[in-house]
């Protein structure tokens, strides 16, 4: 028995209603209405994120007219077990786009699929998919978005892909990934040279985290099952269209490659949790539209160099984090990120929130932004990133030497995740990087007026780089230098005691 009251709804009554949607509304986990069925004449159905649950009903089958059908789910409460995939599929056959993600299908993916040759968006992610992934998806002709994701126990095999695809959003990650990488992968974007160099002119989204990915990130290597391998470089072009690249959680070494300078649409760069070796890319800091730059927990290293007003206008969120940085950390940084200092609220939106393309919001949906940060600790998974959160992560272990060591060890408590020779914590292979003069570096004409109101700061150290800061959720538009002041404040008292 259904349980919300859809009998005394006249939405029924619309015979000839072509497009409905619902998405982002709260039905208190109620089933979808089987009413819905009466709606011969529909063409669009979006049901999206509206805290629907049980059974897809059969009666959803029967519209078969159907260009565009979005029963997409956050949290798993929709199943679509009797009737199956399968059925559900063969009754639409005008289909262009299919939005399932996070329903619980629990099944195979049907071969009937590969041949819906008007497909042009496709995303199952989260839905526990078994067996493997026909590969004649792959090559539909009108394919542009394919998202199988979150699908640990669906064995994936990369055909070779056709001169002139149109593919623009391949998202695989969490997902049993067999076999290499063909070389033909530089067809997606009508690649003119050399085949084994990714130049997608228009691909805007390259998100392959959590894999098993090894060798330089200038050219990647990409292992299968058996540790057989074929290479991809990383090579942008002036006019590259990429919005959003996560490499994070594999095991990518070398440096952070130059030519994604070219990339001045760039909103999201995740390159954490690999084996990186190079120092601070501040020539990201051109990069006019970059609002998110994670590289925690890699082995850059140097000093973090002075840089010039303008650079890193959209800054919201920076995590350098478990890195070797030395050195001094320049006051100028906080000065130049505007874009964390005053927020307007009143309008909250989330980051990548846009449609893949300029095609309209029924063909591809959104491609939300997520990241995890580290707060004293504790891991704080944002699936979805409010335009108003603002975070700096700076934060290694706590060097010896210098003023430093006048610091009590009661300074540091509440911050579990700080080690150093001054705590019982020791650091491991960081024991032995070697301490360098560490200042809050402030010219005399230079001042920090960052308005975030802070929520945590952590005193976090690299070798002498001597500020890790996480800043949370809450603006206000009142100047606070405390944070600089707090800093000149320490120093004077250690060259106090030592003079």
């Amino acid at each position: 028995m259904e349980t919300h009251p859809w009998r005394k709804s006249t939405l029924f009554r619309l015979i000839d209603l072509e497009t409905l949607n619902l998405a982002y509304n709260d039905f208190n986990c109620s089933q979808i209405p089987s009413q819905v069925g009466q709606l011969s004449r529909l063409t669009h159905l979006n049901l999206s994120y509206s805290w629907f649950s049980g059974e897809i009903p059969p009666q959803v089958f029967n519209l078969s007219r159907l260009i565009s059908l979005d029963l997409s789910d956050d949290f798993g409460h929709l199943k679509l077990h009797k009737p199956s995939l399968r059925d559900l599929v063969q009754n639409f056959i005008y289909l262009k786009e299919l939005h399932l993600s996070r329903v619980n299908i629990s099944s195979r993916v049907p071969d009937i699929l590969a041949n819906f040759s008007a497909l042009e968006s496709l995303r199952l992610s989260g839905c526990e998919l078994q067996g493997e992934f026909p590969i004649g998806i792959f090559q539909l002709p009108n394919l542009k978005m394919l998202d199988i994701s979150g699908n640990e126990d669906l064995k994936v095999y990369m055909p070779p892909f056709r001169l002139g695809s149109i593919l623009k959003s391949l998202i695989l990650r969490r997902t049993y990934f067999v076999g290499e990488l063909p070389s033909s992968i530089g067809n997606l974007a009508c690649l003119e040279e050399d085949p084994d160099v990714l130049q997608w002119a228009h691909l805007t989204i390259l998100d392959i985290r959590s894999n098993m990915l090894q060798g330089s990130l200038l050219s990647i290597p990409l292992w299968s099952t058996n540790y057989s391998d074929g290479s991809i470089s990383l090579a942008w072009r002036n006019g590259c269209n990429l919005r959003f690249i996560n490499l994070s959680q594999n095991r990518l070494q070398g440096q952070v490659p130059r030519s994604l300078a070219n990339c001045s649409m760039l909103e999201f760069i995740d390159f954490g949790d690999n084996q990186l070796n190079d120092s601070f890319p501040c020539w990201l800091g051109n990069l006019p539209k970059l609002r998110v730059l994670i590289l925690r927990s890699n082995g850059f290293y140097g000093a973090l160099r002075k840089v010039g007003t303008g650079t890193f206008p959209k800054l919201h969120i920076i995590d350098l984090s478990q890195n070797e940085f030395t050195g001094d950390l320049p006051s100028a940084y906080f000065e130049i990120w505007d874009a964390m200092k005053i927020t307007d609220t009143s309008h909250m939106t989330y980051m990548g929130d846009y449609t893949v393309g300029q095609f309209p919001y029924f063909l591809y949906g959104i491609y939300g932004y997520s990241i995890t940060m580290n707060n004293k600790g504790l891991e704080l998974e944002y699936l979805k990133i409010p335009s108003t959160l603002a975070a700096i992560d700076l934060s290694c272990p706590v060097p010896q030497g210098k003023q430093f060591d006048t610091f009590d060890s009661n300074s540091y408590q509440g911050n579990s995740g700080l080690c150093g020779a001054l705590l019982e914590k020791k650091c491991g292979s960081f024991e032995t990087i070697p301490s360098t003069p560490s200042t809050f570096t402030e010219d005399e004409n230079s001042r920090s007026f960052f308005k975030i109101n802070w929520m945590i700061i952590l005193i976090g150290y690299a070798g002498g780089l001597i500020v890790g800061v996480v800043a949370g959720n809450e603006f206000t538009k009142r100047k606070h230098d405390w944070f600089v002041k707090a800093f000149r404040r320490k120093l004077q008292e250690g060259k106090g005691r030592k003079a």
